[in-house]
């Protein structure tokens, strides 16, 4: 398993994920998960974990490769891609959600 840097992912799955996410306005994200070779990796899960408090949240990725996650809290999150229960890449974030 490689950890990957804040927006890309290069794991033994080949991932690059969260390459077109995006804020809202509510403070979730919208993104995809993609292969190394720029398709989309379907029906995988993301498991965001604070590093603030350990609290964590799963988000599945649907077959067209794309995830919406719930509001979050500004903080930098691990982000573990998980194929059929097992982490194949990890990576994180940092949201400055609900700053102003």
């Amino acid at each position: 398993m490689d950890r990957g840097g804040a927006d890309t992912a290069g794991g033994s799955g080949g991932f690059l994920a969260g390459r077109r996410a995006a804020a809202q306005a509510d403070n979730s994200l919208n993104g995809s998960v993609y292969d190394m070779n720029g398709k989309p990796y379907p029906s995988v899960q993301l498991v965001f974990t604070s590093e603030d408090n350990g609290r964590s949240f799963t988000v599945p990725v649907d077959e067209k490769g794309h995830y919406h996650t719930p509001s979050i809290s500004a903080g930098t999150y691990d982000v573990d891609v998980k194929d059929k229960g097992q982490v194949v890449f990890r990576t994180g974030i940092k949201s400055a959600a609900g700053r102003k």
